[in-house]
């Protein structure tokens, strides 16, 4: 389980450490100012790759901590399962 919360306690770091690289973009004084804009895509992108792994981690905790001892017994979470299907649609035939 420490894995799985070790995203969820660091999605918040992650963010914002990304948030103040990009903000420092605009008057980075470094040696290779042309690369702003590569600089705050990456940046974007890990932070929202931050925000979703701890997300996913949060509902993964939630989940694991709700099931029941006999796994046989356990239920599926329908939300999560829209959600799945939903981003797959958005993904595949939205452009």
């Amino acid at each position: 389980m420490g894995r799985v919360r070790r995203p969820a306690n660091n999605s918040s770091a992650l963010q914002a450490f990304a948030f103040a690289k990009i903000l420092a973009i605009p008057s980075a004084k470094g040696p290779f100012p042309e690369r702003s804009l590569i600089h705050g895509l990456v940046a974007g992108f890990l932070a929202d790759f931050a925000a979703t792994a701890g997300e996913w981690a949060k509902r993964s905790i939630g989940a694991v901590e709700q099931r029941p001892d006999d796994i046989s017994k356990a239920t599926p979470d329908l939300q999560a399962l829209v959600r799945v299907a939903q981003l797959g649609y958005n993904r595949t035939y939205r452009r």
